[in-house]
């Protein structure tokens, strides 16, 4: 085929529309024959015949078709890596393997969250910086089993609460923000349960973050009793209980349990727990 035939050929396909559903054909045509070459002697050759070239018929499908199928490919694996990135952002942690005690208010929340009121359950854990807030609350969470889903947010800034709402959107493929995060948590009436960690800014009104909605649990961990406000019931976290301290302090210097030992354990909390009345205080002395 001549250039120029196939540079007019190129023009013509580049102005259709390669729509998927466009069943258009293209056609690719053989070019008429050449002229005939002079004849031998004093005969004349006669005159080129007609082209002869197949006709190839290719729709606009077949020409797109690999390439939508890349691109759908492609936006698959980058939506898988949005959904981890963001389950990644609110897993939830395991508590730590040396919790101890607080069984009392392990207790308390147990009772709340299985009690049938047919209302949203909004508890909280407040008290002094490393009083166990946050522990207490991973350990109630390891040990239940009637939660769906379970989001745990860092709600120590306006920003990381959005993020988290955020990503609750994208887990569920809901969309990517923040009030399609709370939409989705008001649109599903199950037992999911979500975690306001370190609550602790009073410039931040929690309730603009709070599902509006009669089901679904919440837990709250701050320094602020003032969230009061927002719960159902509530727990204050102080002082451990010396024999609670006591095992603690055992347990974080892998220490046998034994008569000696736990008396030498509990002569030192006495002399110095008080220095620190917290569980962290505890862990700092081991």
């Amino acid at each position: 085929m001549e250039p120029s035939a196939v540079t007019e050929m190129s023009q013509k396909i580049s102005m259709l529309t390669l729509a998927q559903d466009n069943p258009r054909p293209l056609y690719f045509i053989g070019g008429p024959g050449g002229p005939g070459g002079t004849g031998y002697h004093q005969g004349i050759g006669g005159s080129g015949g007609p082209g002869s070239a197949p006709t190839v018929h290719i729709n606009a499908h077949q020409l797109i078709a690999p390439h939508l199928e890349h691109a759908e490919v492609t936006s698959e694996a980058s939506q898988q890596r949005k959904i981890r990135a963001a389950q990644s952002g609110n897993h939830c942690p395991p508590p730590s393997r040396i919790f101890q005690g607080r069984k009392d208010i392990l207790q308390q929340m147990h009772v709340f969250f299985t009690s049938d009121t047919g209302t949203q359950k909004v508890y909280l854990l407040h008290g002094l910086g490393g009083a166990g807030k946050t522990q207490i609350a991973l350990k109630f969470i390891k040990d239940s089993s009637y939660f769906s889903d379970i989001f745990f947010i860092d709600a120590s800034t306006i920003t990381t609460i959005d993020t988290g709402l955020k990503n609750i959107a994208i887990i569920k493929d809901s969309g990517d923000l923040l009030q399609e995060g709370l939409l989705w948590l008001t649109s599903q009436v199950q037992a999911w349960l979500l975690v306001f960690d370190n609550a602790d800014d009073p410039s931040i009104d929690l309730k603009d973050f709070i599902p509006e909605c009669d089901h679904g649990n919440i837990i709250i961990t701050s320094r602020n009793p003032g969230l009061c406000v927002h719960a159902g019931s509530d727990s204050r976290v102080s002082d451990m209980e010396e024999q609670d301290a006591v095992a603690l302090l055992l347990k974080s210097a892998a220490q046998q349990v034994t008569a000696g030992t736990e008396k030498i354990a509990t002569e030192i909390i006495k002399v110095r727990y008080l220095s620190y009345g917290h569980s962290i205080g505890v862990t700092m002395i081991s």
